[in-house]
């Protein structure tokens, strides 16, 4: 359903992709009739009391617009050359259109599985009934605290930590539609363009997702997301609406105020991050973290993404460690005796690319690595020819890809991959892929339900998978108030070749030392426990 055979280039990806898959078809255009200049939108755009939205506006995406835009306009007609169209001119009201009579019946007459809606208004009437699985229409926005529009600005406004966007199935009740597919992104602190193109780019690969998993499931696929009809569930929030130029004078009132705080914290501090530590008597896991011990890099430097592991009675602590003078980090790996001394780390691997996330694991009495190499686009495992400080590519896992944070695990006899990717122009705190193989050296085959979580705060890795009371939990990062603000930790409920689920269980939040403002990597193995911690240093020291 199109107003017009121009459309976002978000939009245009969506019906490209749906014409390349094997799954769906495009069986009819439906396309607006009546003129893109009546109704409340073309007034509301021309009221004076919006002047100073529409300047930010326009200001905003001046400063902010991606190359990759996905708000340009692009012509689809040749993605849709050859489908039948039909012409619909919708009887208005206010705010809502409803479709003549004869226009559903012929509509009716194509059988339609899914009706996409990209065009009109407020659809209202027998036009919700046209499709047999009904009318799709993203939300971009989350339906449970944020109502109305404009897409994105408001939490930017409110300083909201998350951005959700939903597709769902609609309804005569308005916002209140059978949502089948939610996510949440961090929000951009300054621009509401710059969040716009993080999550309207990711909740475009929905509506493919949706159809993959409506026609290998069936109707079961779009059983509504975290809702029960037999629960009350009333919305509390208003319902926003375009801010008027009093409220946009509170809004950039405090946008300059937060750009300022970040323009005196920067000239006078640089973040950096450095590992803590615990050493248990028992193997158990510790419950507090105010008593870890803090190791504190050089300044020229910082350690993250700590994985501790034990070897011949010795502990180590392998860590990603960057220089500020160089482009790329590489992997050291620092030793740790028993009253928590340590020696200075020494580099064990250093490629032309930036190195980091350094998961070691032992399997078939060996030790292996599988370092991020995003930057290689591609996923690699590494054999250590001499432990701790020899290592050797002996496979690469993963060809052509951008995934961070690569996390494997045997459960239950069969070897996960846990890993985070994103779509073009989104971010890849957002979404976790799931692999699985019979052995760590693969090959690896793509669990069907990818990406299997897009949540911005608790999707990415934070660290190796640990059992605790017989049940498997899986650390995450929250990248929702900043990156590398927290760790969510995760129990996985539900995991096989068709299905997967995990639910929350706490957080790890960056409080239980003055300064912390993030973690983002938590391991444990034989008594050693690990985090690293996100701090400012003064610049003049």
């Amino acid at each position: 359903m199109l107003n017009s055979n121009t459309v976002p280039n978000w939009t245009a990806r969506i019906i490209r992709e749906i014409k390349s898959t094997v799954h769906s078809q495009i069986s009819l255009v439906i396309e607006n009739g009546a003129s893109p200049s009546v109704g409340s939108a073309g007034r509301l755009l021309r009221n004076p009391k919006h002047l100073l939205w529409k300047l930010y506006s326009a200001l905003d995406y001046r400063l902010f617009r991606e190359t990759d835009d996905p708000f340009q306009r692009v012509s689809v007609a040749d993605e849709l050359d050859g489908i039948p169209r039909l012409r619909v001119s919708p009887e208005m009201t206010r705010f809502r259109d409803r479709f003549p009579a004869e226009a559903i019946e012929t509509i009716r007459g194509y059988e339609l599985d899914v009706a996409i809606r990209f065009g009109f208004r407020i659809l209202d009437g027998d036009v919700l009934k046209i499709a047999r699985f009904g009318v799709w229409s993203f939300h971009h926005g989350d339906n449970e605290v944020n109502r109305g529009g404009p897409p994105g600005f408001w939490e930017v406004a409110l300083g909201e930590p998350v951005t959700g966007s939903v597709l769902q199935i609609l309804s005569s009740n308005l916002d209140a539609g059978r949502v089948i597919y939610r996510s949440w992104s961090s929000t951009h602190p300054y621009s509401v363009v710059a969040n716009q193109t993080r999550f309207y780019y990711k909740s475009a690969a929905f509506i493919g997702r949706k159809l993959r998993d409506l026609a290998q499931q069936g109707e079961t696929a779009l059983k509504c997301i975290q809702c029960d009809s037999s629960q009350y569930r009333p919305y509390f929030h208003p319902l926003y609406q375009p801010p008027s130029n009093r409220q946009m004078m509170g809004f950039l009132f405090r946008l300059g105020a937060r750009g300022m705080r970040a323009m005196m914290q920067n000239a006078f501090h640089r973040g950096a991050w450095k590992i803590a530590y615990k050493i248990s008597k028992s193997s158990g896991l510790p419950t507090r973290l105010h008593d870890f011990k803090p190791l504190i890099p050089p300044k020229d430097r910082v350690w993250a993404d700590p994985f501790p592991v034990s070897h011949d009675g010795k502990r180590y602590i392998f860590v990603e460690e960057a220089l500020h003078r160089f482009k790329n980090a590489h992997i050291s790996v620092l030793e740790m005796n028993e009253d928590g001394s340590w020696k200075p780390p020494a580099k064990v691997l250093q490629r032309p690319y930036h190195l980091s996330y350094p998961f070691v694991f032992r399997w078939n009495q060996q030790f292996y690595m599988i370092p991020e190499t995003k930057g290689n686009n591609s996923v690699e495992l590494y054999r250590a020819t001499n432990f701790p400080h020899d290592w050797t590519l002996e496979k690469v896992l993963l060809e052509n890809v951008k995934a961070v944070d690569a996390t494997v695990e045997d459960i239950d006899g069969r070897w996960w991959m846990f890993v985070g990717m994103a779509e073009r122009g989104a971010p890849f705190q957002d979404e976790l892929h799931l692999y699985y193989a019979d052995s760590p050296l693969g090959p690896w085959q793509a669990h069907p339900r990818n990406p299997v979580k897009s949540d911005v705060r608790s999707a990415r890795p934070a660290g190796r998978l640990f059992q605790y009371g017989n049940e498997w939990y899986r650390p995450a990062q929250d990248g929702s108030v900043r990156y590398g603000y927290a760790i969510t930790l995760n129990q996985i409920t539900k995991i096989t070749s068709e299905e997967f689920d995990e639910e929350e269980i706490s957080k790890i939040l960056p409080k239980w030392r003055k300064g912390l403002m993030g973690t983002h990597t938590f391991n444990h193995h034989a008594g050693l426990t690990v985090v690293d911690e996100f701090y400012y240093r003064p610049r003049i020291f």
